[in-house]
């Protein structure tokens, strides 16, 4: 009896489980396109290798990886990636066809910051909001640009802020890693 009963739930799981992936999307479901200008970051889809110079003044390799993730409706951007020091930023939509980020912090806390310039190349974000931080006394990345040089060049300036001032500024050139 034991035996039937684990064939009978083995194959009602395969079934359910199934039924996911053969849809586009769930039924009943409606999916909500990105914002316009999200296309941009999806283009960055893959590795990409560059040098930054860190806070004691020596140049620094690192990697950063984009991924398209949620069907296309948000871009994870991993800096760092793979190592002690990796730090997650996730690009999304907000409802109303504005590009917003999170920064995922090795400072322990998570500033959101939106777009609030861009001609396709140049993306100028500035902080909104976040959690673990108090403006005024907590360390935080309060403002990103991002430059699309070409299809294989991108830059990034990403401003530190403490005491409600700007301290640092960090600017990082990337280059797409050959396949």
């Amino acid at each position: 009896m034991h035996r039937k009963q684990s064939a009978a739930w083995s194959v009602t799981l395969v079934l359910f489980l199934s039924s996911f992936g053969n849809a586009e999307e769930p039924p009943g479901y409606t999916v909500q396109p990105p914002p316009e200008l999200l296309r941009h970051f999806l283009q960055l889809e893959g590795e990409w290798v560059g040098t930054h110079v860190n806070h004691e003044g020596k140049e620094e390799q690192l990697t950063l990886v984009y991924r398209n993730v949620s069907g296309g409706t948000a871009v994870e951007e991993r800096i760092f990636a793979n190592t002690p020091k990796e730090m997650i930023t996730m690009y999304h939509g907000n409802g109303d066809d504005r590009v917003l980020m999170t920064h995922y912090c090795a400072l322990g806390n998570q500033p959101r910051l939106q777009l609030e310039e861009s001609d396709g190349k140049h993306f100028a974000f500035s902080y909104l909001d976040g959690v673990g931080i108090d403006r005024e006394t907590t360390g935080h990345m309060g403002r990103m640009k991002m430059t699309v040089v070409d299809e294989n060049t991108i830059r990034q300036e990403w401003a530190y802020y403490e005491g409600g001032k700007e301290i640092n500024v960090t600017q990082m050139t990337f280059k797409r890693a050959q396949q």
